[in-house]
């Protein structure tokens, strides 16, 4: 078992979109000021004075360790390119102390933490906050607790002097801290998720171990409060040799920090603040993502090679290489390929081809509300979600479902807003296929620009705002109802052609076709114009590969009419070929057009990786 410990599960290459919904101010919460503090005070102190004290923490309760037992964790497995989440289950002091992580996968089980692994634990205790601040905050949504009661905080607030607390409770998605000086205050996760990295980064470094780095550059974003205010601003200048470092402000002013942990955490925060800014971007899809796109006459596959501000590189097929700014053209070729891969095809990828790599994010709504999480498996074809409560599950309805929950997380992040006038009545039959299946529902609710569609087979519901999807389900239910099969007309072992793979009628069961592909797929069909089109297409091919060959069942074979003329001892022989019937079946209906198509593309915020330790 191999558990990688430098990779995000939003930050960097791994950033995916979503984060329309997350507020870039302060909240309400974050209202403690230390009793020492005072307006005079910050006016006057250095902003780079440092206390060199590590912080203490007395536990009330026992000794609980800096992690306590149900402190969330969440881990990126390298052997099956997974994120898995898990908790400390267990604590024992001692020399060295232990902690031990139980896993919610069974073939992970736990891992044991010792003292000089604390970097390796805080790590994965920070993938599980910044996943729950990046992706889980949820308005719909109770967000769950990451840090339990006892868990040291550590901070340097606008008077420039250095708190150390613990953490008390935990209640309405904020976390209550005692200070050192018996005060109290209330804060939010992301603001507690720095607290409480500072504190466990300076018990690494107190005891002679290695603390997390990262490279300070020109451009990062910093955020602090000062007299109860915040203030944004990026690093302007850096001077390795003397440790000094420039920040900017929005203001135009500037201050230089020689205190490494003050930066670390003015840092940190404008890593975690710098969410949903109008002026910011946010790489989508991540690197790996399939597309499929046509040039002129002919379709490419292709994948996502790269991603550098807003923009997206995709190398095809044929090696070529293109770049796209406009993200509803790369969302749009990404559900191409998506298509393809429902429909059987993009083989070349191997029988179980993955359209959206592991930390794609995912979007849906269910009945008590909207979830927000990310693709964190990939197995077989199946994929696997981790939601914004921390609820694992993995799609009834396969590929197609998840593509809806990829398009309309892509959707958030260009900002768009649905169709709110109703253009489909309650009680609009629709018509829809989810993986090799498909199935008939109806409009069941409209509200918001959003269609609930239930389903007949098991009462389920979905809902959509894609005007596009909702025409097609519609239509397709339009034209099932007058060509719905009656009757069995092709007996098993018919041959069938989809385009690409031959197959042959397997079954029959109350109107619908069995069709096994040569891939070794199954498909069933309740559409009898698009059976005889499969069955139609396999006679032309076998037509074509044989001219000579007599009894299809789409053409008239050869009429012989042998006329005898007893004249001159010739005898006539007229060979009449019948020229083949042109099919009359409908073309299929295009792909939904995309919404956003031709729109200028909205502005959408950037995820960068948050700090660690500052070199």
């Amino acid at each position: 078992m191999m558990l990688s410990l430098n990779r995000m599960p939003l930050y960097a290459a791994a950033a995916v979109a979503a984060v329309a919904f997350l507020s870039t101010s302060a909240t309400a919460q974050d209202t403690y000021t230390p009793a020492a503090t005072t307006d005079a005070a910050a006016a006057t102190a250095s902003p780079t004075s440092e206390v060199t004290a590590a912080p203490t923490v007395e536990a009330t309760e026992g000794d609980v360790g800096l992690f306590p037992v149900g402190t969330r964790t969440y881990g990126h497995f390298d052997d099956c390119d997974c994120w898995v989440k898990g908790r400390v289950d267990e604590y024992i002091s001692g020399d060295p102390s232990l902690y031990r992580v139980k896993w919610s996968s069974k073939s992970k089980g736990t891992t044991d933490y010792y003292d000089a692994d604390l970097d390796h634990l805080l790590t994965v205790v920070n993938h599980a906050a910044d996943f729950v601040a990046n992706i889980g905050e949820n308005p719909d949504d109770e967000k769950p607790q990451i840090y339990a009661r006892g868990t040291p905080v550590y901070y340097n607030f606008d008077d420039s002097k250095w708190y150390h607390g613990t953490i008390t409770g935990f209640e309405n998605d904020a976390y209550d801290v005692t200070w050192a000086d018996g005060t109290t205050g209330t804060y939010s996760l992301r603001r507690i998720r720095v607290m409480v990295d500072q504190a466990i980064t300076q018990v690494i470094r107190s005891t002679g171990g290695e603390a997390h780095t990262v490279k300070v550059e020109i451009g990062m974003p910093v955020r602090d409060r000062y007299k109860g205010k915040w203030y944004d601003g990026q690093i302007t200048e850096v001077h390795h040799s003397d440790g000094r470092y420039k920040v900017t402000w929005t203001d135009q002013s500037t201050d230089t920090y020689t205190d490494k942990k003050i930066l670390k955490q003015i840092i940190d925060q404008g890593m975690l603040y710098n969410v949903g800014k109008d002026d910011e971007t946010v790489q989508v899809f991540p690197v790996g993502t399939l597309v499929y796109k046509k040039f002129t006459k002919k379709f490419w596959k292709g994948k996502i090679t790269g991603y550098k501000d807003g923009t997206y590189e995709v190398t095809y097929s044929d090696k070529s290489r293109e770049k796209y700014r406009n993200l509803n053209d790369v969302l749009e070729m990404v559900n191409q390929a998506a298509d393809l891969v429902i429909s059987g095809g993009y083989k070349s990828e191997g029988e179980y081809p993955q359209v959206y790599p592991v930390g794609t994010q995912t979007y849906y709504h269910y009945e008590n509300g909207w979830y927000n999480g990310h693709i964190s498996k990939f197995r077989e074809g199946k994929y696997t979600i981790t939601w914004s409560d921390f609820s694992v599950g993995t799609p009834e309805k396969g590929l197609t479902r998840v593509k809806q929950m990829v398009t309309q997380a892509a959707q958030e992040a260009m900002g768009f807003k649905p169709d709110l006038v109703e253009k489909y009545d309650i009680g609009t039959p629709v018509y829809y296929k989810f993986g090799d299946d498909w199935y008939k529902g109806k409009v069941t609710a409209f509200q918001a620009g959003w269609y609930t569609i239930t389903w007949d087979d098991d009462g389920s519901t979905d809902t959509y705002d894609d005007l596009g999807v909702m025409k097609q389900m519609v239509d397709a239910a339009a034209n099932l109802a007058v060509t719905s099969i009656e009757a069995q007309e092709y007996p098993i072992g018919t041959p069938v052609y989809n385009g690409e793979f031959t197959g042959k009628v397997t079954g029959f069961d109350d109107g619908k076709y069995e069709v096994t592909f040569a891939d070794g797929t199954v498909h069933h069909f309740h559409d009898a114009k698009h059976m005889h089109s499969l069955v139609e297409a396999a006679n032309q091919k076998a037509r074509a590969e044989n001219p000579m060959a007599v009894g299809n069942s789409a053409a008239t074979a050869v009429i012989v009419i042998s006329v005898l003329v007893l004249s001159a001892g010739i005898v006539l022989v007229v060979i009449r070929r019948k020229r083949a019937r042109k099919s009359k079946d409908l073309p299929p209906p295009p792909p939904p057009q995309n919404p956003y198509h031709d729109r200028p593309e909205p502005n959408i915020a950037d995820l960068k990786a948050t700090s660690n330790d500052i070199v």
